[in-house]
């Protein structure tokens, strides 16, 4: 079976990341709390290539989420996705580089 594991890095890479699982979620009738609504077997069919599926009946992305500034990463866990993922799908720094690419890369 296939399995596909997303990388966000930055604070773009954030803003799609959730936006792909928010489809992705929708497309599978798998809500923001990783809980299947659906009544077809056909969506749950694929899932596992994009989800986890935990012992609870859970399902949480395979995503990885990194950057150096953790107000990214933080504005996706505050937000209405936070449940969704596991706080070990979040990298972060703990200060950003104030956009000074000189600081990010030393």
């Amino acid at each position: 079976m296939r399995e596909i594991i997303q990388i966000n890095v930055g604070q773009c890479g954030s803003g799609v990341g959730s936006a792909f699982w928010r489809l992705i979620g929708q497309e599978h009738s798998i809500g923001l709390d990783g809980a299947y609504s659906g009544s077809d077997d056909d969506e749950l069919a694929n899932a596992n290539v994009f989800y986890c599926e935990t012992a609870a009946g859970r399902f949480v992305p395979r995503s990885v989420f990194v950057d150096l500034d953790p107000r990214s990463n933080d504005a996706v866990l505050g937000g209405d996705m936070g449940r969704l993922f596991g706080m070990d799908s979040f990298v972060s720094g703990l200060a950003g580089t104030g956009n000074n690419w000189a600081k990010g890369y030393f």
